[in-house]
């Protein structure tokens, strides 16, 4: 079938079928549908973590080559000038293989077999072999699949020792802001998506040729990396300015858009309450809601316990994220599949909110539309949605 490709301002993407739903503040919108700008759900985590046998010796060794490892040559080289960081790659090369050494020339360091050539060989260089890394250059390393099957302490270990290597850690208007840049755009994109994993929402982007880079802007998510992964050697030594009061500082990038508004309205007529009652029920000092603007979740959780109104409580969940819309393009013709999944029907795609597509509800409607009777269950909507859904395929 025919595909689009959607990309978000966060550079979130995925490919799907103009029928696929997403989920807009006013509930599951089928792509075709959406337009450039409108806001759809991500999830701000995704906490799925395996279990690895490794070594943290091990771990880090393999985020050190990858990070700033030169793997093209005869033998594996690492180069570095933060002592701290050195220090800990020799360590852990020589915790983890006995057979090795290492050698330097400046802030290059090189990972030589120290036993008998004849008979054996560089356990560094077959180890990164195995992991399909050893002669990738700058432009073509990724994340192994092995990374995918680390515990969350493992991915936090491996993911500061890539951002202490390659990432910097710098002021913007006194406050932190984190950045990843590398020549590899799949580099980027796994680095992207650990960093979901680990709960940070973080901007992947193209700057320019040969510099792919992920930044950590908003306010929670800096706080979040700094408290529970932080750096190595010198980066650990920066300061920054602390939060008045030792408050987290506020934004309302990823909130809940403008048209949330419209249902804290019908929340209000249905309970008779005025705004100005509301804000005084939240102990809010102003009447004026700036309905205009994205609604701050905190807010709007609030309003949701005054007005008890559960589509409020859900789209104020703090786990959701409201993503812009920047592109949809036509991506070509691709064998595509109708993946369905029980208890809410809803599922995560490529760090994406995404629902059951409806290709059974397609062939309803075709059958229908060929006089043939059709009968059609579902449990995951009513009547009148089922009706909204056969009137707007057409």
């Amino acid at each position: 079938r025919e595909c689009w490709r959607l990309t978000t301002r966060s550079g979130r993407t995925i490919v799907a079928t103009d029928n696929h739903p997403f989920l807009k503040v006013g509930g599951w919108t089928p792509l075709s549908e959406l337009e450039v700008g409108d806001r759809i759900a991500v999830p701000r985590e995704v906490p799925v973590f395996g279990e690895c046998d490794w070594s943290s010796e091990r771990i880090r060794l393999l985020a050190y080559f990858i990070a700033e490892g030169g793997l093209t040559g005869r033998m594996p080289r690492f180069t570095n000038a933060d002592p701290v960081i050195v220090d800990d790659f020799e360590r852990c090369v020589y915790e983890e293989f006995e057979s090795c050494a290492v050698t330097n020339i400046g802030i290059t360091y090189t990972v030589r077999y120290i036993g008998d050539r004849f008979r054996g060989c560089n356990d560094v260089t077959a180890w990164l072999k195995s992991l399909e890394l050893m002669g990738k250059s700058a432009l073509e390393k990724r994340f192994p699949d092995v990374v995918w099957t680390f515990s969350r302490e493992q991915l936090v270990d491996f993911v500061r020792v890539v951002m202490s290597c390659d990432g910097t850690v710098y002021p913007l208007r006194g406050y932190a802001r984190i950045e990843f840049a590398v020549a590899s755009e799949n580099l980027a994109r796994d680095m992207h998506h650990a960093l979901i994993r680990l709960g940070i929402v973080s901007k992947f982007w193209f700057k320019k040729e040969r510099c792919w880079r992920v930044e950590i802007t908003e306010p929670a998510s800096v706080d979040r990396y700094q408290r529970e992964i932080g750096w190595l050697g010198e980066k650990t030594q920066r300061r920054f300015s602390e939060r008045p009061g030792g408050r987290a500082l506020r934004s309302n990038i990823g909130a809940p858009p403008a048209e949330v508004w419209e249902l804290v309205r019908k929340a209000l007529d249905n309970a008779g309450m005025s705004f100005a009652e509301l804000s005084r029920r939240c102990g809010e000092n102003s009447s004026n809601p700036h309905t205009r603007r994205s609604l701050p979740q905190r807010r709007l959780a609030m309003y949701a316990e005054v007005l008890d109104d559960d589509d409020l409580r859900f789209l104020a969940k703090p786990d959701l994220y409201w993503d812009e819309v920047v592109s949809i393009g036509y991506d070509g013709e691709r064998d595509v599949y109708d993946l369905t999944v029980p208890m809410g029907s809803n599922f995560i795609a490529d760090d994406i909110c995404v629902h059951n597509s409806s290709l059974l509800s397609d062939f309803a409607l075709a059958a229908g539309k060929r006089t043939q009777p059709v009968v059609l269950f579902s449990l995951e909507m009513s009547r009148q949605e089922v009706v909204q859904r056969f009137l707007s395929s057409e």
